[in-house]
């Protein structure tokens, strides 16, 4: 806790986020200023989509069916990769932010078995900076018997005051409603994978248009909601491993044109969501993350959701592409600080917790440990 004893009042850092779906490393840079009650300021002053370097996508996809070795090496390459990815983001705007979170890229997600593993070795990320870095959010609430997910709640209150709940549209879709937070279902995780059988070439399906000139599949969507999971209270999580095991076996057996199956998975997941938000009867719903973009995912929500009088707010794009990386940014801030990064009502972990992980550049012993030294160069 680099700040403990004398938390800033305003901070600057970058946010870096790769999600379950694949589609690329968000990096938001971000400005924080403390407004009392708990609330925050903030104001994303940048933000891009930086692509996965020529064939990590694919690496990805296999590495958890890979080996220990081949595990280690590309936690050592995909975080020195990121590293270098932020010192380019930073050096293109001319900015010097004073700490860097990284989520990393889950491949593991299991916490009923004390399992959640993101990649992305942060010795090696911190070794291309000159500011602190944050990552490993998730461990130490597993540790403790939670969910390690969803993270996001305690941004959202300081950062969002006003909205009723908040549904995140990204590889898993999640969801915060009466206090407390949760993973509805796979979301783009599944819809990317399918448009990739149609085009190989390309990364989802844009405004949603194949999923709408498909047909429902009756048998196929009655035997996507019966599973055991969406049956089961919060605190609960997902991983990817999930989606291989529940949902990919249905959606081959069934050996049904592409679109067909996108506009059936797209109407499930809006009944899911649907499901999920009782809690915010008459209330407004915030949806972000890449899914908001699917103009046929957003038309099924609508339609699910008017029975019981939720309205669905569209935010910019800025957030709606960057909320995620924003977050993480402001929970790296928290670490920093010294103050709590997990919500246990949310989670289920025995207490809330300062999570994550603080690793320093090269020549910090030099620098100092005020905020105001943190601000050289990435």
């Amino acid at each position: 806790m680099l700040w403990q004893s004398h938390p800033p009042a305003s901070a600057t850092g970058i946010g870096v986020m790769t999600g379950s779906s694949m589609d690329g490393i968000d990096l938001a840079f971000c400005r924080f200023t403390e407004a009392g009650a708990g609330g925050w300021d903030y104001r994303i002053e940048a933000a891009e989509v930086a692509p996965f370097p020529e064939g990590w996508r694919r690496r990805l996809e296999r590495l958890p069916g890979g080996t220990a070795r081949e595990l280690a090496e590309a936690g050592a390459a995909f975080g020195r990769m990121l590293g270098a990815v932020v010192r380019a983001f930073a050096g293109r705007l001319g900015e010097s932010p004073e700490f860097v979170a990284s989520h990393g890229q889950t491949l593991f997600h299991e916490p009923g078995v004390g399992l959640t593993f993101q990649l992305g070795d942060g010795e090696w990320m911190v070794s291309e900076l000159s500011c602190p870095l944050v990552d490993c959010f998730r461990g130490k609430d597993v540790a403790l018997g939670g969910e390690g997910a969803p993270l996001v709640p305690l941004a959202e209150r300081a950062l969002f005051p006003g909205v009723d709940g908040f549904l995140n549209l990204g590889g898993i879709a999640n969801i915060s409603a009466g206090g407390r937070a949760w993973d509805v279902a796979p979301a783009n995780t599944v819809l990317d994978r399918l448009f990739r059988i149609h085009d190989p070439d390309a990364g989802f399906d844009a405004g949603g248009r194949l999923a709408a000139a498909g047909r429902p599949l009756p048998r196929l969507l009655e035997r996507l909601e019966e599973a055991e999971y969406f049956r089961r209270r919060p605190p609960k999580s997902l991983g990817g491993e999930w989606a291989e095991r529940h949902v990919f076996p249905l959606l081959k057996a069934e050996n049904a044109r592409v679109e067909d199956l996108l506009h059936t998975y797209g109407l499930h997941l809006a009944q899911r969501v649907a499901a999920d938000a009782a809690p915010l009867r008459g209330g407004r719903l915030m949806v972000t993350g890449g899914g908001a973009h699917n103009e046929f995912v957003v038309g099924c929500l609508r339609q699910a959701l008017e029975p019981l009088a939720v309205t669905l707010v569209i935010p910019d794009r800025e957030v709606v592409d960057f909320k995620e990386a924003l977050c993480f940014a402001w929970l790296g801030l928290q670490v920093l600080c010294g103050r709590p990064t997990t919500d246990a009502a949310v989670t289920g972990a025995r207490l809330p917790c300062v999570g994550g992980a603080i690793h320093l550049p090269p020549g910090w012993e030099r620098q100092g440990l005020a905020p105001a030294a943190a601000g050289s160069a990435p």
